[in-house]
């Protein structure tokens, strides 16, 4: 509904003139409460208490619409005066999709009762019976419910005698926004700009009551307004925001329409594959907003999420075109796979080089910052693999005989920017002093270290290469090469002896990886 001030085109007309002055144009329809006999009715007569009063339309395949009247109250007078209203000829329409449709305007006050006057029209019980005024305390609401769209094109209403006359003013909003469309202030006929007093969907509805500054009032006589095509349902919002497509395993999915929707037929409408078996559908009041929650989303996940065209608004009416929205779910917190030292190892060499492996890649800067000894080392080097699941962690200020316990903080995150979900600790105690070099030999070099693949040796003819684990055990001999092939080793630190022709010897511990 376009939101916007009408202009008034037409002057006061007699209101006894009503029905003759206004003739069915090609596309419109109407609504006049009039009462035909003229038996002079109760004018305090309720018409629908404090339920609703419909006006049921129905479109035939030739486009003509007919209009059936029905209240809730259960008095035959009052049910024979409604039934006058009845008319096969409401209107006719060429919109060819509307053909066969149904829908309905469907009246209802603020909590009063909607009576009529003698001569037809509607009232608001309250200040005065029979009519619409106190100062906007009275209202009507038009709603409508089916699967068109309705332009109102008039409005007809006949200011009162007494306490108005011709200074009565019926104000129409916007029920939604309590926008102002129209102000309406002496004529007792008023047609509307084109094009701007539309409801394109249902439901939708308009108020009309009288203006706040004034204490007249006066009677609704009827209604003239074209059928539309409506408006599709469509989605107006999401959460997440499409962008966002790593999602943790506890979100939850938020759709706002653009019209109140049927739910049953949405929810259908909506699916996730993989399938949650344990969806629940919440939605608000009015039928316009859907929460989905479930706690089936399995960790590093590859989902999507479909509306179909299938979902429907309250009004039947399908929507044309899908939305998708492809996701990822977070993994579980990371966790530290294995340490080199163990947690709890002795006889650890000082200047051991410490490893720490992971479940997955991390963020090693987040790892670096995260990272603590006890006693404190505060030249820590760090040394990752290419995937960042492994780094080794090398100090000079590590004293012998002395228990180290490392702390991994859970600001340490993955590469996902999932924490750890608690600091994960380990220690181990170094060795007492062993000289592990013969000084004899400074220039010695056996690189690189932390090694992989290859250990090169240079500063020295190399007779044999015996290279041993921190327990003593003898892993490999090589002889004659100063190109040592690791291949094989379990990655871990060891001793290496180098020895020369001359049986002189020096010993280096190194970190394989």
């Amino acid at each position: 509904m376009k939101k916007q001030l009408l202009e008034k085109v037409f002057t006061a007309v007699f209101v006894l003139a009503v029905s003759a002055c206004f003739v069915n144009l090609q596309g419109q329809a109407k609504v006049i409460f009039e009462n035909g006999d003229d038996k002079g009715e109760n004018r305090t007569q309720g018409i629908a208490g404090r339920d609703a009063l419909h006006l049921n339309y129905t479109i035939d395949g030739s486009g003509d619409i007919a209009l059936d009247a029905v209240t809730p109250a259960d008095d035959p007078d009052v049910i024979a005066f409604v039934d006058t209203w009845d008319d096969p000829n409401a209107g006719t329409t060429d919109i060819a999709p509307l053909f066969g449709k149904s829908f309905s305007l469907v009246l209802t006050t603020n909590g009063k009762r909607l009576d009529c006057r003698e001569k037809g029209g509607l009232g608001i019980q309250g200040q005065n019976s029979g009519r619409i005024d106190g100062s906007g305390g009275e209202i009507l609401y038009i709603t409508l419910q089916g699967s068109v769209g309705v332009k109102i094109d008039s409005l007809m209403y006949e200011p009162t005698e007494r306490g108005g006359g011709d200074d009565a003013s019926f104000v129409v909003k916007d029920h939604d926004t309590d926008e102002l469309f129209y102000l309406i202030e002496g004529d007792s006929i008023v047609n509307f700009d084109e094009g701007l007093m539309e409801m394109r969907f249902a439901s939708d509805t308009l108020t009309v009551t009288t203006a706040d500054t004034l204490d007249a009032g006066g009677r609704v006589l009827g209604l003239y307004f074209t059928v539309m095509e409506p408006t599709n349902p469509s989605i107006a919002g999401f959460s997440p925001t499409p962008g966002d497509t790593l999602l943790d395993v506890s979100s939850d999915f938020v759709v706002l329409f653009n019209m109140p929707m049927n739910t049953a037929v949405t929810e259908a409408a909506l699916t996730f594959t993989p399938a949650l078996t344990n969806r629940v559908n919440t939605w608000n009041g009015t039928g316009e907003e859907l929460t989905i929650t479930s706690d089936d989303l399995d960790f590093l996940t590859d989902y999507e999420l479909v509306i179909g065209t299938a979902i429907q608004s309250a009004g039947g009416v399908n929507a044309l075109i899908s939305f998708n929205y492809a996701f990822q779910t977070l993994p579980d917190a990371p966790t530290v796979l294995e340490t080199y030292p163990a947690d709890g190892a002795m006889n650890v060499p000082a200047g051991t080089p410490k490893t720490i492996e992971f479940i997955r890649s991390m963020n090693t800067d987040s790892v670096e910052n995260a990272l603590s000894f006890d006693p404190v080392l505060s030249d820590l080097a760090f040394s990752w693999n290419g995937s960042g699941t492994k780094v080794v962690v090398s100090s000079v200020e590590m004293e012998t005989a002395t228990t180290y316990t490392g702390t991994l903080g859970t600001n340490a995150t993955d590469i996902y920017g999932v924490s750890f979900a608690e600091p994960s600790v380990f220690s181990f105690t170094t060795a007492n002093a062993v000289a592990v070099e013969n000084t004899k030999y400074q220039d010695v070099v056996i690189y690189p270290n932390p090694a992989s693949e290859v250990l090169y040796i240079r500063g020295t003819d190399v007779s044999a290469v015996n290279i041993h684990s921190i327990s003593g055990q003898l892993i490999r001999s090589i002889y004659n090469s100063r190109e040592i092939d690791l291949s094989g080793i379990e990655p871990g630190s060891y001793v290496v002896t180098v020895a020369d022709k001359d049986e002189n010897s020096v010993r280096k511990l190194i970190l394989l990886q």
